[in-house]
């Protein structure tokens, strides 16, 4: 603005029609250098970029096809739930006297060894998120479900020692078959938290390829889901 008026001053006469342009250049430049202001600007603004805005929020962790199985797993337990819970309804003596020769102890131990693997899991996600290393976490989760593995192996010894089979009776049947089929999750959850872990540590995993690394969280979150209902059904109720 001050350098138009000195530029009208210097032509005299003619500054009426040479200013103009000057003028209007100025004011355009003015008008470019003012900060954002409307609600349009500002939002956009506030966009953030590179992908600050989280990598899972406009997509499904995983990808569809883990949640399809995850869906699957729920709805196959779910259905041996309500058939135990039933089965139990119509015999309560017998599932009360069997319950009292379960290891409860060595259970409630397994369900702390199963959240702190989920826990590691999930740090697992965080860090591969955050570009850095989570092979480490998964290391973990699977040294969680080794532990689990065996605790439950010494359990089924035991248990089979005693002279308990799945023909003794409907509770040895429903414990021995649906915490088997959990204890196979377990194991299966153990060699795919040990195959990401060796990819991650290869570098195949990061924040623009997160899927394996979250479909196996995912993973090992669905078999804590299913020893939550599993462990009270089988362990406390009754």
């Amino acid at each position: 603005m001050t350098l138009a008026l000195c530029i009208t001053r210097d032509l005299g006469p003619f500054a009426p029609f040479t200013a103009r342009p000057t003028l209007a250049s100025a004011l355009e430049n003015e008008e470019t250098s003012r900060p954002v202001t409307s609600v349009t600007d500002t939002a956009q603004a506030a966009v953030p970029r590179g992908g600050e805005s989280g990598p899972w929020h406009d997509r499904l962790p995983g990808g569809v096809v883990v949640w399809v199985f995850l869906t699957a797993e729920l709805v196959t337990f779910s259905m041996f739930f309500v058939a135990y819970a039933w089965t139990y309804v119509a015999n309560p003596t017998v599932f009360a006297e069997s319950q009292n020769h379960l290891h409860r102890l060595s259970a409630t131990v397994n369900t702390g060894v199963l959240l702190t693997g989920s826990w590691m899991a999930a740090r697992a996600v965080w860090a591969n998120h955050r570009g850095r290393r989570a092979d480490l976490w998964l290391w973990g989760a699977a040294a969680s479900g080794v532990l689990f593995v065996v605790l439950k192996t010494i359990e089924y010894a035991e248990v089979l020692s005693d002279g308990f089979s799945m023909s003794t009776n409907s509770f040895w049947f429903y414990y021995l078959f649906v915490t088997f089929m959990h204890y196979l999750h377990v194991a299966g959850g153990v060699g795919i938290m040990a195959v990401v872990a060796v990819k991650a540590r290869r570098g195949d995993y990061g924040p623009t390829r997160p899927l394996g690394v979250e479909a196996a969280a995912i993973y090992w979150h669905l078999i804590d889901v299913i020893w939550l209902f599993l462990f009270p059904l089988v362990y406390l109720v009754g």
